[in-house]
């Protein structure tokens, strides 16, 4: 049997597989998002489909059978009053 993709181990800009369960998106890679309070999501057909309504009791997701980390973000650099990146 193959292990599921937990849950608390998916973060924003990571790389999801959905199966093609769902009947408000297409199956493949999806890029996981995150709303201004954190929920974590998928883009689909009816606009957001949140994640943590996919979780089954072993904690993790149903109707996705891959996942990989997405690239890292970029440092943020301080910026200067004047819009130039401080040394």
């Amino acid at each position: 049997m193959t292990q599921g993709i937990l849950f608390g181990q998916v973060a924003a800009g990571d790389i999801l597989v959905a199966d093609s369960g769902f009947g408000c998106m297409v199956a493949g890679e999806k890029l996981v998002q995150a709303d201004a309070q954190g929920g974590l999501f998928v883009q689909c057909g009816d606009g957001r489909h949140y994640l943590d309504g996919q979780v089954g009791e072993d904690g993790c997701l149903i109707g996705f059978t891959g996942h990989r980390r997405g690239p890292k973000p970029a440092p943020v650099l301080p910026v200067t009053p004047g819009g130039r990146v401080a040394a």
